[in-house]
């Protein structure tokens, strides 16, 4: 008899150790996913402001080389310089 209390005190030590195991495992992972995720979302951030600062130093580069012309055609040139980049951007990465 004792033997089989043994055995079931050792089979439900088992089943609590498994479930866990498989409790604190998912706990970690999700918290290491949320961590991962508010990760993503500073790298967002951060390439957000990257590609505000090009476009920003691409204008005021318009402005310096350009400056005999008139407000109307400095923004037409940057619209087009602004297109074009994003053209060869797109061309580069989805095309191939």
């Amino acid at each position: 008899m004792e033997a089989l209390t043994k055995l079931l005190s050792g089979l439900v030590d088992m089943l609590l150790s498994i479930v866990n195991g498989v409790i604190v495992g998912t706990v970690t992972f999700v918290i290491n996913l949320l961590d991962g995720l508010d990760s993503v979302d500073d790298l967002v951030i951060h390439a957000t402001s990257v590609i505000q600062g090009f476009f920003t130093s691409l204008v005021n580069l318009g402005k310096l080389l350009f400056p005999f012309l008139p407000p109307e055609w400095i923004g037409f040139v940057e619209a087009a310089l602004i297109v074009l980049v994003a053209g060869l951007i797109i061309k580069k990465k989805v095309i191939g």
